[in-house]
């Protein structure tokens, strides 16, 4: 208790002379002037944190990945908007609603053969074959619509180049030539067998 008190009484006499003693207080100053700046040591050592990232690939769900070519058809009509427009309408909000709704659009066979004379017509107007996103699309609704079926199936088929056009088999993307020479647009071949669609030709 004795040592306490001494201590607080020496504390409150440095503050008094520190507040009204001039000559300390320049005293202080010339001091503070003189000395070199200095560093605070440390004996504690410097850590580094190295954070090691290691990437672990993504984990598709199962779903997703049993759907894969039903949602590249998805995305191939979200990059056509007149496409889109013209063979799935309004589309839904939601990417589930959406290919619900492409999936039972395509099931049925009329909404096939609409898409056949939509292509068909494109490449009629542009005189060019279908784009490989186009040909995918045809093929891949073909593919669903024929997931209602069991003992049969619809199918593309293609013309021989270099062969004589026939009008029960092929159509003419042009007005002259009987040697087809490219292939714009597969046929089409209901489940019955019976062609429904002919090979979209180009001619010379």
């Amino acid at each position: 208790m004795v040592i306490m008190k001494i201590k607080k009484y020496f504390k409150r006499l440095l503050i008094k002379l520190l507040n009204n003693d001039l000559e300390i207080k320049e005293l202080i100053r010339e001091i503070a002037k003189s000395e070199a700046p200095f560093k605070i040591k440390t004996t504690a050592p410097l850590v580094e944190q190295i954070t090691t990232v290691i990437p672990i690939p993504a984990i598709a769900e199962p779903l997703r990945q049993q759907l894969a070519t039903e949602l590249d058809l998805l995305r191939y009509l979200e990059n056509d908007k007149e496409l889109r427009d013209y063979w799935l309408g309004n589309l839904p909000d939601t990417e589930g609603e959406q290919l619900c709704q492409l999936l039972a659009i395509a099931a049925q066979w009329e909404r096939i053969l609409q898409l056949w004379d939509f292509l068909a017509n494109r490449c009629k107007q542009a005189q060019r074959a279908a784009t490989p996103e186009e040909q995918a699309l045809l093929a891949g609704s073909v593919t669903i619509h024929n997931l209602i079926w069991t003992d049969k199936a619809a199918c593309l088929f293609s013309a021989e180049l270099d062969t004589n056009y026939d009008y029960q088999q092929h159509e003419r993307a042009t007005s002259k030539g009987d040697t087809i020479i490219e292939e714009w647009l597969s046929g089409l071949k209901n489940p019955a067998g019976q062609v429904q669609k002919h090979t979209l030709v180009n001619t010379r």
